[in-house]
């Protein structure tokens, strides 16, 4: 084969494997709602969860965010999908138990999470999850007006 082509053979595979990359290990903490650490071959690591913002631990429901968390996924070994970094670097992943189920969408069908539409913006099974949770008023949508993580950052 020509140089050029095993070049460009070898930029379309790194590119397929940066794109789908994925890590297994166990949870071995839940910092908070959507934020976890995994342990993976050289140590924990922390991962945010991809297209979900649960409320800070200070704010309704963030505490009770980051319990549901940990009944679901801590001590268990989990499957990250990441889908890119966060601004302070963290993997941005979506998690999977062995049983198939999915933390991020966990949390959006109990009404504990917001879709995060600037990491995952054309996402219509997460939106879908938040519409649902919405009209059934579960998890935070029982209160008239919540109040996402981001505005209560910023003081609301």
């Amino acid at each position: 084969m020509a140089p050029r082509v095993i070049c460009c053979l070898f930029l379309v595979i790194s590119a397929s494997s940066a794109l789908a990359a994925e890590f297994a290990g166990a949870v071995t903490d839940v910092l908070n709602g959507d934020t976890i650490e995994v342990m993976n071959g050289s140590g924990p690591m922390r991962v945010r969860l991809f297209g979900v913002e649960c409320p800070d631990l200070n704010q309704p429901f963030g505490t009770t965010a980051r319990y549901f968390t940990s009944t679901l996924v801590l001590g268990r070994q989990v499957l990250v999908n990441v889908f890119g970094a966060d601004a302070e670097g963290r993997p941005l992943g979506e998690v999977a138990l062995a049983d198939g189920t999915r933390l991020n969408h966990e949390l959006l069908r109990s009404g504990l999470a917001w879709w995060n539409r600037q990491s995952a913006p054309n996402n219509d099974s997460l939106w879908k999850l938040e519409l649902d949770a919405r009209t059934e008023r579960r998890g935070l949508w029982q209160d008239s007006d919540p109040i996402p993580p981001w505005e209560w950052k910023k003081g609301f």
